[in-house]
């Protein structure tokens, strides 16, 4: 009986041990970046930038067709963003599409993304997979949590009702890599994680491949009309750096695009990155 109650013992700190271990793996492993090419030529020449984001684990959004790719001597991936599966078949039709680096599909609640597209988001979400694996890419799924507002009318919490649709299950099955767009919850940590967290433990059910990303934002203010601060994008990512891979670093500007953003904020999104490179 001894013996056996020392094995099971043994066991269950082993299994324990192992998994503090692969959150310490996870903690300690090179972040994944997701932002645009506009936003690192806003501090491209500061040494903080290039040493987050230089390395293959940055997927640097850039224009197809266009000057303006990863910089000479950087290892970042070159990443074409779709907001539609209709212009992302018309890309490949026509030879437009990327032939090297990786792919987005970003669905979205906006005019962008044709009706019939975020109706049915599982389906195209698989469709533009398989349309860009066929062709050697990487491919990105970022359906945003908007999208359950069309799946699910009526009242609710917009993240509950991301989850419970599946939202990031159906995103992560065939893709490379997803972000959980709760950059909407950034200012309450504890939401914010709580929503990674489920979402993130939904996509890896789904494909254990899959790496993980979560959105944060400079383009919001706070609830209460105050501008953002670099220390709320820290806790932020404090709150899940445990339990994702890395982080879409959304820098945006007001226009046709995010009405309801701010100004451009490059100043903000540089003193959250040396916050972040001082605590790392």
């Amino acid at each position: 009986m001894i013996s056996r109650f020392l094995a099971v013992f043994l066991a269950l700190g082993c299994a324990l041990t192992l998994s503090q271990s692969q959150t310490r793996v996870v903690a300690a492993s090179p972040l994944h970046w997701l932002l645009s090419r506009y936003v690192l030529d806003a501090f491209r020449t500061d040494p903080v930038a290039e040493k987050l984001f230089s390395g293959p684990e940055t997927f640097l959004i850039v224009q197809p067709n266009h000057d303006a790719r990863v910089p000479a001597g950087w290892r970042s991936t070159p990443t074409v963003s779709y907001r539609s599966y209709a212009a992302l078949e018309q890309a490949f039709s026509d030879g437009t599409a990327p032939k090297t680096g990786a792919i987005i599909y970003d669905n979205e609640k906006w005019s962008f993304t044709p009706d019939n597209e975020k109706a049915e988001p599982a389906k195209y979400m698989q469709m533009a997979a398989d349309l860009v694996h066929s062709h050697g890419l990487q491919f990105i799924s970022t359906p945003a949590m908007a999208l359950s507002s069309i799946l699910k009318p009526g009242g609710g919490a917009i993240g509950d009702k991301y989850l419970e649709l599946g939202i990031p299950r159906d995103a992560a099955r065939s893709a490379d890599v997803i972000d959980i767009q709760a950059q909407s919850l950034q200012f309450d940590p504890t939401q914010y994680a709580r929503v990674v967290t489920q979402a993130a433990q939904q996509a890896r059910a789904a494909n254990p491949h899959v790496i993980v990303i979560a959105g944060i934002t400079t383009g919001r203010d706070r609830p209460d009309g105050t501008p953002a601060t670099a220390d709320d994008l820290l806790q932020a990512v404090q709150a899940t750096r445990n339990v994702v891979d890395g982080y879409w670093l959304n820098v945006p500007a007001k226009g046709k695009d995010c009405p309801q953003c701010t100004d451009f904020r490059p100043t903000l999104a540089l003193d959250f990155l040396h916050r972040l490179d001082t605590s790392m």
